[in-house]
């Protein structure tokens, strides 16, 4: 089986594939291990499974190993995600919530426009409820009194005036969020940027250079394969189930609509727009 991949990309999905218990780059800045893969060192982990549920990093240690978590994340798409500010230590895991916290709180002091700080508060509270669920932590008001109130009142936290500036920001942010899909797509399609990850789904390109159809979380597939997978799609989907793509993925689900194979979930419409180059 292989453990030696020429690319983070590839080492990434072969890491969400759960196939094999180690795998390194060739130069070893990006490896896993027993189910945690790491930037540059045992000392960054940037996720871990449990079960099948994954923990994640919401830490950061330079410009190359955010570019290894950007990485990660887009190949673990499609699994459940319990954030964190240590995948090591609870104890520091619950620190890092509360500085998160506290940071964005003295930010709120002097905010001009306080709905931005009162979401980015309510997600983080959002977050660390969801990682005590998991791991079967507690927040003790003694030791953190802040968090402690914020879980236990959430949005009742802040006054009605506030959370409503939030709610009328989060619909700008939803517009602003569509304008932001659409220019990233038109990026991939024109060749401009090889990954992008805007959505629950995967999307595709032909590049006519190297005869290849191209997923925009950066796996390529030949033609002949994309040419054979396709018309399997529209003969009878539930034949491509099980089947691999590229030796490397697993279709788990297909139907008239959708084929989802690891953290590749593509609808036929996206599929259809490639069809004329595969003649």
């Amino acid at each position: 089986m292989k453990t030696t991949y020429s690319n983070n990309s590839d080492l990434a999905h072969a890491f969400a594939q759960r196939n094999t218990t180690h795998g390194r780059t060739g130069n070893g800045n990006l490896f896993y291990e027993n189910g945690t893969i790491y930037s540059y060192g045992y000392h960054f982990p940037i996720a871990k499974f449990i079960d099948n549920t994954v923990l994640f990093t919401l830490s950061s240690y330079s410009n190359s190993t955010a570019k290894h978590i950007s990485i990660v994340s887009s190949a673990l798409s499609h699994y459940d995600f319990v954030y964190t500010y240590n995948l090591l230590n609870k104890d520091d895991a619950i620190k890092g919530f509360d500085v998160a916290v506290l940071q964005q709180l003295d930010k709120l002091k002097r905010a001009r426009k306080p709905a931005l700080y009162i979401k980015n508060i309510l997600s983080e509270v959002d977050k660390l409820k969801k990682y005590c669920e998991v791991m079967n932590v507690k927040v003790y008001k003694k030791d953190y009194p802040t968090l402690y109130n914020l879980l236990k009142k959430g949005e009742q936290y802040f006054d009605e005036e506030l959370l409503t500036k939030v709610k009328q920001q989060g619909e700008v942010e939803k517009r602003k969020h569509q304008l932001h899909i659409e220019r990233k797509l038109k990026e991939f399609r024109n060749f401009e940027t090889n990954h992008i990850h805007i959505s629950k789904f995967t999307h595709l390109r032909y590049n006519k250079k190297t005869d290849n159809v191209e997923t925009s979380k950066g796996i390529k597939i030949p033609k002949n394969e994309a040419k054979v997978l396709l018309t399997m799609w529209e003969r009878n989907p539930i034949d491509l189930i099980g089947k691999k793509v590229i030796d490397i993925y697993k279709v788990q689900s297909c139907n008239d609509r959708l084929l989802i194979a690891g953290c590749h979930t593509i609808r036929k419409e996206d599929a259809l727009l490639v069809k004329e180059y595969l003649k």
